[in-house]
């Protein structure tokens, strides 16, 4: 029985109980060996099922990141708001003379906010979140330990600035731990950074 447990496939369980690779028993008749071909074919269809699901939920799986990133945008400009409402004024540091002008400056722009994003997003939520939370056992630490220093690197911008990026870092952490990846987190906040140029 044992051999049985170990089995990691039909062709296992058969073979363990002395099924020949032609599917039949030294005492079997020639019925039971068409019952175990259709088996195995069955098997076989369903594997072939599951690999075709594989590939397609890839695709599927973008299309859900990129709605999630949207919800991540909306979130945050709600949230926004709300946050200058309560801390006052902001003072967000000024894109005016950082503007791009031509194609060129276009260019780089995007090229910069993408790979501003997706290292910050692999370091803080991807990284410091991970190891915060197996240090402490607790996922809420992670959030607010990868949030907190977060906020600290950004704290030229001002102690305003500091505790509204604290509180969205806070809010990509969570979506990271939801969705269980960083892609929709970098496609929001490279996306964010991107149309803030326009």
């Amino acid at each position: 029985m044992a051999h049985l447990l170990r089995a990691r496939d039909a062709g296992d369980v058969f073979r363990a109980i002395g099924v020949t690779e032609n599917g039949i028993k030294p005492s079997q008749s020639r019925a039971s060996s068409l019952v175990f071909n259709r088996y195995r074919a069955r098997v076989g269809s369903v594997r072939t099922q599951l690999v075709e699901f594989q590939r397609n939920f890839r695709g599927i799986s973008l299309w859900l990141d990129i709605l999630v990133a949207l919800l991540l945008c909306a979130i945050v400009f709600l949230v926004e708001p709300i946050m200058v409402r309560v801390l006052g004024r902001t003072g967000w540091v000024s894109l005016e003379g950082m503007r791009p002008n031509n194609g060129l400056e276009i260019a780089a722009w995007i090229l910069a906010a993408i790979s501003a994003r997706i290292s910050e997003e692999t370091v803080f939520r991807g990284y410091l979140q991970v190891q915060f939370t197996a240090w402490t056992g607790h996922l809420s630490i992670g959030i607010l330990g990868q949030a907190a220093i977060f906020g600290l690197v950004n704290a030229y911008e001002g102690w305003k600035n500091m505790v509204l990026i604290f509180v969205l870092a806070g809010i990509f952490g969570v979506s990271a731990r939801l969705r269980k990846g960083l892609r929709a987190n970098m496609i929001a906040h490279a996306g964010m950074d991107i149309l803030a140029a326009f």
